[in-house]
């Protein structure tokens, strides 16, 4: 025998089950959205520190391999920091080719190229080459710099 409270049959949901699984979804998706932002933020900041350490590397080369000329840029020698010189790529690296070109790296808006000791731990760091004198035999070590926030 059935209760009289209990419906033979009863299939589906209710509306009070479809809000609450509803307001549990909408809750999942503000806390997850941020941070798949922030993840994606990440990964193109170290897209494009990468570019940078790797297009840094390719002109020191090509300046280096330049006989008529030293890389002036790229040596501590001259005071010259080498970091804040990423920040205007057009003017302080070396074409790509003998046929001009760019690199196609853009700094993401609202951040810099500094040297890595300005940098809080959370930031993107990459090395760039450097001579430590102001003649082609000069050794070659790296500086560390960072991708940071304005």
């Amino acid at each position: 025998m059935n209760h009289p409270l209990q419906k033979a049959g009863r299939a589906g949901f209710t509306l009070v089950e479809m809000v609450i699984v509803l307001a549990v979804l909408a809750v999942l998706a503000a806390v997850a959205i941020p941070q798949i932002q922030q993840i994606q933020r990440q990964v193109e900041l170290n897209n494009v520190a990468r570019s940078l350490a790797s297009a840094a590397e390719h002109s020191f080369a090509l300046q280096v391999s330049d006989q008529n000329g030293w890389p002036g840029v790229w040596t501590t020698a001259y005071g010259v920091n080498i970091c804040d010189a990423l920040n205007d790529l057009s003017s302080n690296l070396v074409r790509p080719s003998e046929n001009g070109g760019s690199y196609g790296i853009e700094i993401p808006d609202g951040y810099i190229v500094a040297p890595a000791a300005n940098a809080s731990s959370e930031a993107v760091t990459f090395s760039v080459p450097n001579a430590t004198g102001g003649s082609r035999d000069s050794p070659t070590t790296s500086v560390l710099c960072a991708l940071i926030p304005e």
